[in-house]
Order: C-alpha cells, then sequence, then structure tokens
C-alpha cells in the first residue's frame, strides 16, 4: 500500500517534498523519500528509532529527515532543528500524508468509523496540516465516513 501511494504522489508532483505526520517505523516515509524527499515524525522515540533503522536498509537516508516530536507542536517555519531540506530541493512541502492514530484495534466491528476515534483531535492535525501544504493525503481505516471526512474538510476549502 505505501508503494502505491508513494507512486501516486509522484505521478501528482513529480519528485515532491511530503511531510508524513505520524510515521511509525517509516513505511510510508520511506517510500516517499525513494520519489523524492520526506520529512516524518513521530512522538514516539522508539518508533522513530525503529524508522532510522528501516531507512538505513532501504538506503534513502539523505532523502529522509526523521523528527521525534508531537506533530501538533512541529515548527511550521520550515527552520532548523525541524527541517532541513537538501540543496537541490525546494524549501517546503507539496503535501502531507496523515495517517493517525485510529484510536485501538475494535474499528474493524464498527459499522462505520468515526474521526472522533482519531486522537489527537482531528480538527487540529487538518489546521496543523494546512500550515504547510494544501494538499493533504488522509489514510484512514476503510469503513470511515466519507460525508464526516468531507464535513470536516470542507470549511478549510478556500
Amino acid at each position: 500500500m505505501a508503494k502505491h501511494i508513494a507512486n501516486r504522489v509522484h505521478e501528482k508532483f513529480g519528485s515532491s517534498n511530503v511531510l508524513d505526520a505520524f510515521c511509525g517505523v517509516g513505511g510510508n516515509a520511506i517510500q516517499f523519500a525513494r520519489k523524492g524527499f520526506c520529512v516524518a515524525s513521530d512522538m514516539d522515540l522508539q518508533k522513530v528509532e525503529y524508522a532510522k533503522h528501516n531507512a538505513a536498509i532501504y538506503a534513502v537516508d539523505s532523502e529522509l529527515q526523521l523528527v521525534h516530536t508531537d506533530y501538533l507542536r512541529l515548527s511550521n517555519t520550515l527552520a532548523i532543528p525541524h527541517f532541513t531540506f537538501p540543496d537541490n530541493r525546494k524549501q517546503g512541502f507539496d503535501s502531507v500524508f496523515l495517517s493517525p492514530p485510529w484510536g485501538g484495534t475494535g474499528y474493524q466491528f464498527l459499522s462505520e468509523y468515526s474521526l472522533n476515534h482519531i486522537f489527537p483531535d482531528i480538527d487540529k492535525i487538518i489546521q496543523k496540516s494546512l500550515e504547510y501544504s494544501g494538499n493533504l493525503m488522509l489514510f484512514l481505516p476503510k469503513n470511515t465516513s466519507i460525508k464526516e471526512i468531507v464535513d470536516r474538510l470542507l470549511p478549510y476549502h478556500a
């Protein structure tokens, strides 16, 4: 799935800069880095360390910057210490990839998954993400209410 998502982003934006807000052990971030440049954050230090290890295995260390931080506290100034874009890349992000914690393992038993199960608050995540790019990618359970997604995003449409 991660490779497919990265390919779709590459088709849309070419060699792009992607911000992966909740990278976990780096599966999506590594695929984004294979197609361009990726900054990836996670608040769990152990997951960031695993992501660094995985990035080394896939030899994308130079195209992937991992940041141990709470995404909602991430600086939006595009300045050190949070972001260091390679010299050959533009500054800024083409898109933001969002796969926030879904709130446990029981989501597949729900007839319809609500965005209210997401922590941190999905509206805060959207607001923060729009500071970086107007192109948001949401990776959510397949039983998520499409109407709820549209209703949540519509107020931010310019």
